[in-house]
């Protein structure tokens, strides 16, 4: 019981820490691209809460900007992902590799609908999309999770 408690632990600090990696892999893009300010703000979406990076000024390519934060945070988990996983350590390999591919998941549907949808369906999507990447990810790992707890 206590594995599958730190588990639980270790994967919702690192999903956390993914989400903030995430937007700021969006700011890093937009500065490349030529903005010369950008923040992360936390936004509410009923009760839940979420990370948004925001930029003072008009990106000039969308597309890259969209795409960037799931694309290049995921990239940067995959190594964490694979080191946790050629280890053996359950909570971590489970936790890198749900977040490497959802953020990579993610990336595609962020790149096509981040600045053609309207805000309340880009965010159940959004939602949706993490539910369906998570429970994926527990199907593949739940023998692996049961035989570390």
């Amino acid at each position: 019981m206590i594995g599958l408690i730190l588990t639980a632990i270790v994967f919702v600090i690192i999903w956390m820490m993914s989400f903030l990696l995430h937007e700021l892999c969006h700011i890093i893009e937009a500065m490349r691209q030529g903005i010369s300010s950008g923040h992360i703000r936390v936004w509410k979406f009923g009760v839940i809460p979420s990370f948004v990076a925001e930029v003072d000024e008009e990106i000039p390519n969308k597309f890259m900007f969209a795409l960037s934060g799931g694309l290049y945070s995921g990239l940067l988990l995959a190594p964490l992902a694979i080191i946790s996983n050629i280890f053996g350590y359950t909570p971590f390999a489970f936790a890198f590799t749900t977040t490497s591919i959802t953020n990579l998941a993610y990336s595609i549907f962020e790149s096509k609908c981040l600045f053609s949808m309207d805000r309340t369906k880009y965010m159940i999507l959004h939602y949706m999309i993490y539910a369906a990447c998570v429970l994926f990810m527990v199907l593949v790992y739940i023998k692996r999770i049961m035989l570390w707890v």
